[in-house]
């Protein structure tokens, strides 16, 4: 086979064809301390920043060599645009929900809040990126899952505690948030993004169970899925062996799941019917260990079936660049152990 462009080798793995090798392109969030610093950037102005994040954004694939470009960094721009106040965070600490500001019985959702805070920057941002890489460079761009927006809209102990004593209520809030994600996943594909990410961390069988999964959660990701006419892949962090075969028929074009889950025992259930991506440690081996044991996990994933080749979360600000290179290195097959 000849060697594929870097956005056809990652759409040909989404869709389960015969690809020339595994790809790596950038997929997860990564507000990286050293690359800031090797391009003169920083944060917070990175995430509020047009032309930073664009900066940013590009350096990933122009210096790092990532095979892709993906942008944001964070995962609050819904939340604030519709009214959640933020910590805009720090150069190791991506901006965050400051409180929750919204009441159960009482959800008042701005109808324009596509033009509000950093949306605007987010979106011209993904258009300027694709207008500058092309098309045959992949460009990623993700927006925040249902339960996780929920979650910051109003906490979530009360979220939680909801699923259970107000589901009524809970069901209602997910219809409002599962619209928010459409019109942003529909905004971000029509600014230019080839590929979405969906995460959702709340969604994890940690915190919530299959049953409730199935019930709560299930209902908002397929109704999603059916709105948004590109490739869109679930993330979702944790130990999520237990809602594999609700994944199955959900109509996303993948899985990226956290080293908690086990790629052969994921291959066996979704194998068939979505690619699987990820799921290299990010606290264990990429943040904390060397060049060989990242090579070794990341031979270990490829030779399980792993489809794409990620972290099996965002990069932790302070991992080492040559780490995530040797991830390259030995997706290419040019690692040299």
């Amino acid at each position: 086979m000849k060697e594929l462009s870097y956005k056809e080798r990652f759409l040909r793995s989404l869709r389960l064809e015969s690809v020339d090798r595994v790809p790596m392109p950038a997929f997860c969030t990564h507000p990286l301390v050293e690359l800031m610093e090797q391009t003169a950037l920083s944060a917070p102005d990175i995430h509020y920043k047009r032309d930073d994040m664009v900066k940013f954004a590009l350096a990933a694939y122009e210096i790092l060599g990532l095979e892709g470009v993906r942008l944001p960094t964070d995962g609050a721009f819904e939340a604030e645009a519709i009214g959640c106040p933020i910590d805009i965070g720090a150069m190791d600490r991506n901006p965050s929900i400051a409180n929750h500001p919204f009441k159960l019985d009482d959800i008042r959702i701005p109808n324009d809040f596509l033009s509000k805070e950093r949306i605007p920057i987010y979106l011209e941002a993904v258009k300027t990126v694709k207008r500058q890489v092309g098309d045959d460079i992949p460009v990623t761009a993700h927006f925040q899952g249902p339960l996780t927006m929920a979650s910051q809209m109003i906490g979530a102990e009360t979220f939680l505690f909801g699923l259970t004593d107000k589901e009524k209520e809970i069901k209602a809030l997910l219809d409002i948030v599962t619209g928010i994600c459409i019109k942003m996943g529909n905004a971000l594909n029509e600014a230019g993004a080839d590929i979405l990410q969906l995460p959702d961390g709340m969604a994890t069988s940690e915190i919530i169970s299959p049953q409730m999964f199935e019930e709560f959660v299930q209902p908002c990701f397929q109704k999603i899925l059916r709105s948004i006419p590109c490739p869109v892949v679930l993330h979702i962090c944790g130990n999520t062996t237990p809602i594999l075969p609700l994944l199955k028929e959900m109509g996303a074009a993948g899985f990226s799941f956290d080293v908690k889950v086990s790629v052969s025992d994921a291959k066996k259930i979704l194998g068939a019917k979505m690619s699987l991506i990820g799921n290299i440690s990010t606290q264990e081996t990429l943040l904390h260990g060397n060049k060989d044991d990242v090579h070794r996990e990341c031979l270990a994933a490829i030779r399980s079936g792993i489809n794409v080749l990620a972290p099996s979360c965002g990069f932790a600000p302070h991992t080492p660049l040559e780490n995530i290179k040797e991830m390259i290195n030995t997706a290419k097959g040019t690692s040299g152990r």
